[in-house]
């Protein structure tokens, strides 16, 4: 594994966290139920 294949891969990573607490701030201020509805399409 080459070290621009590993950068990548924490790249999203931390992509992936950002929008995960995106998600949570906008749910917090707003009251929207968005995990509510992600957890009912999870298989």
């Amino acid at each position: 594994m080459s070290a621009s294949e590993e950068g990548r891969g924490n790249w999203v990573f931390g992509l992936i966290i950002l929008a995960v607490g995106i998600i949570f701030i906008v749910e917090n201020f707003t009251d929207l139920e968005i995990w509510g509805r992600v957890w009912n399409l999870w298989p």
